[in-house]
């Protein structure tokens, strides 16, 4: 059983980000009373409070659209209004989404291998659900594990044994990718699964983890 991460992992979300949010401000500038680049730094901190675990557990999909454009465009918006403008985002999003280019190589090849795919992801079940789909990866997984379907974000083990326990493998019998050290491996190596450091930016590294630059390199790791 093979767990990935998706933001920054499968995903390129910095790059879809950028481009998404870049339209996004271009519809809206004359609403949005802020420059491009708050605009953009204004996402990344959503992104940071509300879609990496912070809150999600505490709001439903419709209540995290809300929040998210309100703080864009001021508290005066209705609800109605709220979501238009995160369609308006959304629509953006789902042009650039995009994955990184060792991701649908790497999927292939550990599907032609037999093995079930899972995802355990600190966003919102429904917004990762939509986010794989505009990635045309969804087929690929088996489980699709979230924070706000357990209750409990990552580094919490609770995400990660919830994610074995759907599986109905132990632990040790899975491995999981991804690419922040503490949420994703360290957390995941204390619950005692196989962890996988993919260090795409070749920072640091560090000799207790198994660790990759490129997924194209998993498929000798994993026996």
């Amino acid at each position: 059983m093979i767990f990935f991460d998706l933001d920054d992992t499968l995903f390129d979300r910095e790059r879809t980000d950028r481009l998404a949010t870049i339209d996004f401000y271009k519809e809206y500038s004359n609403e949005l009373k802020m420059s491009r680049t708050e605009c953009m730094d204004l996402w990344y901190r959503s992104y940071t409070n509300y879609l990496k675990g912070n809150l999600v557990k505490d709001l439903s999909f419709q209540e995290l659209k809300r929040k998210q454009m309100r703080d864009f465009f001021g508290y005066h918006l209705t609800d109605q209004d709220a979501e238009n403008r995160f369609d308006g985002l959304l629509k953006y999003y789902s042009k650039h989404c995009t994955t990184f280019d060792d991701v649908v190589p790497c999927l292939d090849q550990l599907k032609q291998r037999q093995f079930k795919l899972g995802i355990i992801s600190n966003g919102h079940y429904i917004k990762e659900i939509k986010k794989l789909e505009f990635l045309g990866i969804h087929h690929y997984f088996d489980y699709i594990i979230t924070a706000s379907e357990v209750g409990a974000a990552k580094p919490r083990p609770e995400i990660f044994l919830e994610a074995c326990r759907q599986a109905n493998v132990n632990p040790q019998e899975a491995y999981y990718i991804g690419d922040e050290l503490v949420a994703d491996v360290i957390a995941s190596k204390r619950c005692g699964m196989n962890a996988v450091w993919i260090n795409r930016n070749k920072s640091m590294s560090y000799n207790m983890f198994m660790e990759i630059h490129n997924l194209s390199e998993l498929d000798n790791l994993i026996k």
